[in-house]
């Protein structure tokens, strides 16, 4: 499994408030998927909402998703300008259709006022 944060080219990732981010995941399926969905969690299990139009439409290639079988999922969104300052885990997971889930991803995220005096998010990618 390989985990990319765009726009960022290194471990520590540094993203404005209100900035555009792509989030990919490359995996391999270990089982046959009916795929139904994906959430984000931050913090103390606040859910982030994600709009409701299904995992298979961010899935390269597209579902049903195949045991042995390598894909990419790719989600694109903006970084909310509501982000409190300091520490939180990101917690990214993909779902079966019953709401179970089948890849889960964990990465912290920083939220600083950068010299600007702009916030933004620290992303360490592990």
């Amino acid at each position: 499994m390989k985990l990319d944060v765009s726009p960022c080219d290194s471990d520590r990732c540094i993203l404005q408030r209100e900035e555009r981010v792509t989030i990919s995941i490359k995996f391999r399926a270990l089982t046959n998927v009916d795929a139904g969905g994906h959430k984000v969690e931050r913090g103390e299990r606040i859910l982030v909402l994600l709009p409701q139009n299904g995992l298979c439409i961010h899935v390269t290639p597209s579902c049903p998703i195949k045991k042995g079988a390598e894909y990419i999922y790719s989600y694109t969104g903006r970084v909310p300008g509501t982000a409190e300052i300091g520490p939180v885990n990101i917690r990214w997971e993909l779902l079966y259709t019953d709401g179970r889930m089948f890849l889960c991803v964990e990465f912290p995220v920083e939220i600083a006022q950068t010299a600007k005096g702009n916030t933004a998010l620290f992303f360490s990618l592990i």
